[in-house]
């Protein structure tokens, strides 16, 4: 299916606009997300002094509006402004880095006041492949959360991404599987490594 083409923001206003919205920070970027009472997805991008001189600020934009291109319209929120104001050190950063930071800001702003249960992966992984079958993919466990609204999101180990594996020694975790609940207003939850559905299921249902 052909995507919707993303619309730019233009106009100053709509920035300021932006900025009263939901804020997500990352090390090389900051995400700005805001309904804009349209049906459609739009991004604009702003790259300040701070950041350098007029070539550094233009290497940054154009950073960003090719990550924006390529998320935005699969995982950007439907009828929303999304800003992304670049910051000191993204010019450096890797791209790969900085797409999985995004990708990550826009299931934050989507997950916001909203459960999430994490879900960390490989194809190597037995264990994984096991709980997958019997628990996370069964009919009532994704009953349950599309009934609470869960957002789930699944990362893939299987290449030892370096993202996720600061994120699993950021959970205490040497490897995968790793399922993570994270509730509004709570601590974020490591749940057991041997899922079952009923588990899933009672944490959907709180």
């Amino acid at each position: 299916m052909a995507r919707a083409p993303l619309s730019t923001i233009r106009n100053r206003p709509d920035f300021l606009r932006a900025n009263r919205g939901l804020r997500v920070a990352r090390p090389g970027f900051v995400l700005l997300t805001q309904k804009n009472d349209l049906e459609s997805k739009r991004f604009g991008v702003t790259v300040t002094k701070k950041v350098g001189n007029a070539v550094v600020r233009n290497r940054m934009k154009r950073r960003l509006r090719a990550l924006a291109h390529e998320l935005i319209p699969e995982h950007g929120l439907d009828g929303h402004d999304h800003v992304l104001i670049g910051r000191d050190g993204g010019i450096e950063r890797d791209f790969a880095e900085m797409r999985e930071e995004l990708a990550t800001a826009l299931a934050q702003a989507r997950a916001a006041g909203r459960p999430v249960f994490v879900w960390m992966t490989a194809d190597w992984c037995v264990t994984c492949k096991v709980n997958e079958a019997t628990a996370i993919e069964t009919e009532a466990v994704k009953q349950a959360f599309e009934t609470a609204d869960v957002v789930v999101l699944r990362g893939d180990w299987t290449r030892r991404d370096p993202a996720i594996t600061r994120y699993l020694t950021e959970r205490g975790s040497a490897g995968v599987p790793l399922y993570v609940w994270y509730e509004p207003g709570k601590p974020a939850e490591n749940l057991p490594q041997l899922l079952s559905s009923d588990t899933l299921i009672h944490r959907a249902a709180r």
